[in-house]
């Protein structure tokens, strides 16, 4: 069938949608601006999970293919975790023989640093499915299971205090939609709901988003879990599924731009971390943004050339 390029064209976005989330680290969001980056932007996660889940269920039958699959998300994890170790702690001597150092590298390296959590979390969401599938077997079960434990995350969230790890992880985000996109795949949704159903799904999903966001901009409160996701965010990727066109060409910028989104993800809040440390008062907001967005797509070629070579960043 080739290779969906509409579907890389939504991951591309997907991680410019990231980059919005952190750009406010170095700004107090306006109303417009939380919308986008505390609204629209929440959906990037969940749905590259969603991806994960969708790519991932034809190897679950075969552990072989599993564990080389856990075994490349780890490799990946622990790289960009050390490229990360520094800029993270901003310590010149953090040594693993003091209380201090040991706690918290063994503390983050479970949880993940800042954006990071992503790739623990992938991680354990389907190691979670492989080891539920074997003993619950039935897919709507599992789908139950998921729904369950995404609302006690929601929840969570409410009373987590300062410490986003309580419900940002495999457990309450990573499972639940690697479950979604997992399911997705083996029943064909994108192909059994028609398309007029999903565009009326994801918009209303989209506008829900919008509003929860709006509610929480009056108290500031950042989330990772709206409910709204766990209608908004599959059924834009069953869309995506949906409209998809295909290429069969294997040409150099095409097989580039298909790993761009993830270099994207992992690269950018080092090229946020250089830009932040030397901005000045006078720089505008958006130029910064456009700034941070090409250094990191930039930085994203570097990676991807080097991981041809060296297969442990993507």
């Amino acid at each position: 069938m080739g290779r969906n390029i509409t579907l890389d064209y939504f991951k591309f976005v997907l991680s410019i949608l990231v980059i919005t989330i952190h750009f406010k680290l170095l700004y107090e969001p306006g109303l417009a601006y939380w919308l986008v980056s505390e609204g629209v932007a929440r959906m990037a996660v969940p749905c590259f999970f969603i991806i994960n889940g969708y790519y991932f269920a034809p190897k679950l039958g075969d552990w072989k293919a599993v564990r080389k699959y856990l075994l490349h998300l780890l490799v990946i994890y622990t790289t960009w975790f050390i490229i990360y170790l520094r800029p993270y702690y901003k310590l010149d001597h953090l040594s693993i023989f003091t209380n201090v150092g040991l706690d918290a590298l063994l503390k983050e390296y479970f949880f993940g640093f800042f954006h990071l959590w992503y790739l623990p979390a992938a991680i354990v969401g389907i190691a979670l499915l492989v080891l539920l599938k074997k003993t619950l077997r039935k897919d709507i079960i599992l789908l139950v299971l998921a729904f369950i434990l995404f609302v006690a995350g929601y929840f969570i969230e409410y009373v987590r205090d300062i410490n986003y790890h309580y419900a940002r992880n495999g457990l309450f985000i990573g499972f639940p939609f690697v479950m979604l996109g997992y399911y997705i795949r083996v029943k064909q949704l994108h192909e059994k709901i028609k398309k007029e159903h999903l565009y009326i799904l994801c918009s209303l999903g989209f506008l829900c988003l919008i509003a929860e966001s709006y509610i929480g901009y009056g108290t500031m409160f950042i989330r990772d879990l709206y409910v709204s996701l766990i209608v908004v965010c599959p059924s834009a990727f069953m869309l995506v599924l949906a409209l998809s066109k295909y290429s069969t060409s294997d040409s150099k910028l095409q097989l580039y731009f298909s790993q761009l989104p993830s270099a994207i993800y992992f690269v950018h809040m080092y090229v946020l971390f250089r830009v932040w440390a030397g901005r000045g008062e006078t720089v505008i907001p958006l130029l910064e943004f456009i700034l941070i967005v090409f250094l990191s797509i930039l930085a994203s070629f570097v990676i991807i050339f080097i991981n041809k070579r060296i297969k442990i960043f993507l």
